[in-house]
């Protein structure tokens, strides 16, 4: 089991006068074993098995202002293959074994963050093995 660390940085300035983060928001983890994909932007695929930690952590460009997770939901979620909690600043999760056959190993995310108190969403991915 390990554990990956999945950075996101936010143009929050930007992002808050277009209202979008489009182009405004760039994803990097610490999975170097497993060949995640599409670092570097807002469609991040990490890749995890069961049992693995994922912890997911904000921060803005310019420190002044403010940019903070609220939420995610989304087939990841639903289907249980990750519960993230709010610790402190950070959220994280366990990555959970699969146990119907619909899964295929790939879920996407919506994950809310505040861009200095307005709400805006992103959908990355998870790419996690179905249990045996």
């Amino acid at each position: 089991m390990a554990r990956y660390d999945i950075l996101v940085v936010v143009n929050v300035a930007k992002a808050q006068r277009e209202n979008s983060l489009n182009g405004n928001l760039w994803m990097v983890d610490t999975n170097r074993n497993n060949m995640s994909q599409n670092e570097g932007s807002s469609e991040l695929v990490t890749a995890c098995s069961p049992g693995d930690k994922l912890v997911w952590t904000v921060t803005p460009i310019d420190a002044d202002l403010n940019v903070s997770i609220t939420n995610f939901r989304g087939t990841a979620v639903t289907s249980g293959i990750v519960t993230p909690r709010q610790d402190s600043d950070d959220w994280s999760s366990h990555v959970n074994g699969v146990t119907h056959s619909n899964w295929h190993g790939l879920g996407q995310y919506t994950m809310t963050l505040s861009v200095n108190g307005t709400s805006l969403t992103f959908d990355p991915f998870i790419d996690s093995s179905p249990a045996q």
